[in-house]
């Protein structure tokens, strides 16, 4: 069974909806929208998530979203680009610009990890960021982006499920990662890393069009909570062609 479910999903889209309006940001091309936010959010507060690390911040959407959950203070945020930044929360403990580090190299402190939720939208390899977060100790990461297995140069945990094969390990900024053996059986099948769910497209995206202009009938995906005929919300129903498969980890620790 799915830690988070359908109904649960759909319940949490009026609240959602009306926070949503009042976001600081119109224009957040490149960043997420409605959407992935709905699943941000509904993972928050489905999760009873207190504190929030943000791998990507872009120009602080979801910085905003996030502090509108769970207050600044109990977010860190990390983005190498201070330029783009539009929002900053009150508190939140950044690693931005000139102070940038990668999450792999931050020392987080002893946590409670039911507690936490990694948000990641760094364009970083999946895998890697899923073995970054067990090693820290952590439980629940969300990555925002979840691209199907044609999608070259993004490595994700649906490309890794559905082509079943290894793949190349770099970050974005070529700083070459290196797995040992039983990684790379973890690798090869996915599931072993421990639960994990993809969030439905909130309105039906058969004979839609990607983001790469080929059918989203394509790629596996699941059943939508909508039909077009059903519309609910006009943001939702704008931006849902920006889905991407995000996906919910709920990292096994032995």
């Amino acid at each position: 069974m799915d830690p988070i479910t359908n109904k649960a999903i759909i319940g949490h889209i009026p609240a959602f909806l009306e926070l949503w309006h009042k976001r600081p940001i119109k224009n957040n091309f490149g960043g997420c929208s409605s959407v992935h936010a709905l699943y941000l959010y509904v993972t928050i507060k489905e999760l009873g998530i207190k504190y929030v690390v943000e791998s990507g911040v872009w120009k602080g959407q979801t910085s905003w979203l996030i502090e509108q959950l769970i207050g600044g203070p109990n977010m860190v945020r990390i983005e190498p680009r201070s330029d783009i930044v539009e929002y900053n929360p009150n508190g939140s403990m950044d690693a931005i610009g000139p102070a940038f580090d990668d999450f792999g190299n931050i020392d987080f402190p002893k946590l409670n990890a039911d507690e936490w939720l990694i948000f990641v939208d760094d364009h970083v390899d999946a895998f890697t960021r899923l073995i970054q977060c067990k090693d820290k100790g952590f439980k629940h990461v969300l990555f925002d982006d979840n691209y199907p297995a044609v999608v070259e140069g993004k490595s994700s945990a649906k490309m890794i499920k559905e082509r079943n094969e290894l793949k190349s390990l770099k970050y974005y900024y070529s700083q070459p990662i290196g797995l040992n053996a039983s990684d790379e059986l973890i690798r090869k099948d996915i599931d072993k890393f421990g639960t994990h769910m993809e969030f439905p497209p909130i309105y039906s995206v058969m004979g839609e069009k990607t983001r790469w202009n080929d059918a989203c009938g394509l790629y596996p995906t699941r059943q939508a909570l909508f039909s077009p005929l059903s519309e609910n919300g006009e943001d939702l129903w704008k931006d849902r062609k920006d889905y991407t498969w995000p996906v919910y980890f709920e990292i096994r620790h032995q």
